[in-house]
């Protein structure tokens, strides 16, 4: 069964992207549905390809269940959830970038 994993995500320029724009990378959330770690792990490397960006690691990588019973869950990812939910596409907070 698919459920919503999250983590923290660090990514750099792989070469121009459509995302970082000037930076050389930045961290976001990542939200997406999997059946698994590895699976989740597989949709966050195919997102991160898709964009031209390069994925340097994920961090406290989880289901969404397990992070909403330890942490109080930031406003912003709220309307992610929601989106995620009817449409089943991986969903990113903003990007807080560097130079």
């Amino acid at each position: 069964m698919e459920e919503i994993w999250i983590s923290l995500v660090h990514v750099e320029i792989a070469r121009k992207s459509r995302i970082l724009n000037d930076s050389k990378g930045g961290y976001t959330n990542f939200l997406a549905y999997a059946s698994s770690y590895d699976a989740y792990m597989t949709t966050l490397k195919e997102y991160c390809s898709y964009y031209k960006i390069k994925l340097v690691g994920a961090e406290d990588v989880e289901l969404l269940s397990s992070r909403k019973q330890k942490y109080t869950i930031d406003a912003e990812l709220y309307p992610l959830i929601s989106k995620l939910e009817k449409t089943r596409i991986p969903q990113t907070s903003t990007f807080h970038t560097y130079k």
